[in-house]
């Protein structure tokens, strides 16, 4: 592997960690905030900002589900972060 490709790798877990720690933190917040309104802010805006964590969630459900080796604390982030939002705006 050349010196460049693992610098790339060693970015993508940097991206990985803080993404995961920006999901764990984002659904303590909805939780905490499920049942009160968006607090004068609109709701599209506040779902469009969640895009990249839902993404990297979705990522990680789909890498799990297709029996890639994932690590499973990234697995139930991810399940408790779309737990979390689906309940935020009102998905059963």
């Amino acid at each position: 592997m050349t010196p460049k490709r693992d610098v790339a790798s060693n970015a993508d877990d940097a991206l990985d960690v803080a993404l995961h720690d920006q999901i764990k933190w984002r659904a303590y917040e909805l939780y905490e905030r499920q049942g009160n309104e968006a607090g004068g802010h609109d709701l599209q805006s506040e779902l469009q900002c969640e895009l990249p964590r839902v993404a990297y969630a979705a990522a990680q459900l789909q890498k799990y589900s297709s029996g890639e080796g994932v690590d499973g604390k990234a697995v139930r982030a991810a399940r408790v972060y779309l737990r979390a939002l689906s309940s935020f705006i009102g998905l059963p």
